[in-house]
């Protein structure tokens, strides 16, 4: 995903946006529900289906993640 999306910074942050940590795991923003709290889509284990859960931004950008969007996503 690297090469297809730009990092961008939290304000930015917009629904279909993602958390990347390149060749680890990749978590779509789905919208806030307070300052730290969002809504993700992901799969959380191997070979499940995408899901939706609450993540929390301080834990996932403390875990190595950072902020990216598609390079040709509408704006």
């Amino acid at each position: 995903m690297p090469p297809i999306c730009q990092k961008i910074t939290k304000s930015e942050l917009l629904p279909g946006d993602a958390f990347l940590k390149p060749g680890e795991h990749t978590l779509l923003f789905g919208g806030w529900i307070d300052s730290d709290h969002f809504h993700e889509y992901a799969e959380h284990t191997y070979g499940d289906v995408c899901r939706k859960s609450v993540g929390t931004y301080s834990y996932w950008i403390s875990h190595g993640y950072y902020l990216c969007r598609y390079i040709n996503a509408c704006k």
